[in-house]
């Protein structure tokens, strides 16, 4: 499977070097050739999606994704929310289809990891901090109650974990706990983030960090509009 953080580099100076957009395409045309080439209805039965064959070659895959009904027009693989004319952002098409190739569809265990402790996690774990973490804290460490309101708005709800805690559903198998500590005088506060420890049977480790933060982004959107 491609790697994403890979495939993005930096713009080239030479005319024929590509542009991170052309990383991004080249990402999701190679995770869109696996599903093609895979049982649709095997993948969508373990990933938690729903098959419908249209006839011929043609079907649709409807697959819950951060409370929005993503529709996924296969063999093309158009992506689409549906009922909405708003745009599926390239990453979270790239992340939509490589949760779709990977899902292995097994029961969640309920113990809960931390991104450390996801295998390869230290390696991301810089990138992890200033794109998904920071954004949590400066968005919600003084303001608790705004982390439980953006949660709602992506079809979460409140957790007992540390000062404030919600849990989104991400993907079908792929719950994300979100902790806020609010910090003291002597301590500033902090922001953690859970998964269930079979994470990585549905998401790799970069996938998940990508996940996170665009996650992380839209709650905090939500609270300064």
């Amino acid at each position: 499977m491609a790697n994403l953080h890979s495939l993005l580099g930096e713009k080239g100076k030479g005319k024929h070097s590509k542009t991170p957009q052309d990383n991004y395409q080249v990402a999701f045309d190679l995770a869109c050739e696996q599903l093609r080439n895979s049982d649709l209805a095997e993948r969508c039965a373990k990933s938690g999606a729903v098959f419908e064959k249209s006839g011929g070659e043609e079907g649709l895959i409807k697959l819950l994704f951060l409370n929005q009904t993503c529709e996924i027009r296969t063999p093309r693989m158009e992506i689409g929310y549906a009922g909405s004319e708003e745009e599926v952002p390239i990453w979270a098409k790239i992340l939509i289809i490589h949760y779709l190739n990977r899902s292995k569809g097994l029961p969640l265990s309920g113990q809960w990891v931390t991104f450390r402790q996801v295998p390869g996690g230290s390696g991301y774990y810089p990138a992890y901090v200033k794109r998904a973490l920071n954004p949590l804290v400066k968005a919600f460490g003084s303001n608790l109650k705004l982390l439980i309101d953006a949660a709602r708005q992506f079809g979460g709800w409140e957790v007992k974990q540390g000062d404030a805690g919600v849990t989104i559903q991400a993907f079908p198998h792929v719950p994300l706990t979100f902790i806020i500590w609010k910090g003291d005088e002597e301590f500033p506060p902090e922001a953690n983030i859970l998964f269930d420890s079979t994470i990585t049977e549905n998401l790799s480790t970069e996938d998940i960090e990508v996940l996170c933060q665009m996650v992380a982004l839209k709650m905090k959107k939500w609270a300064i509009t």
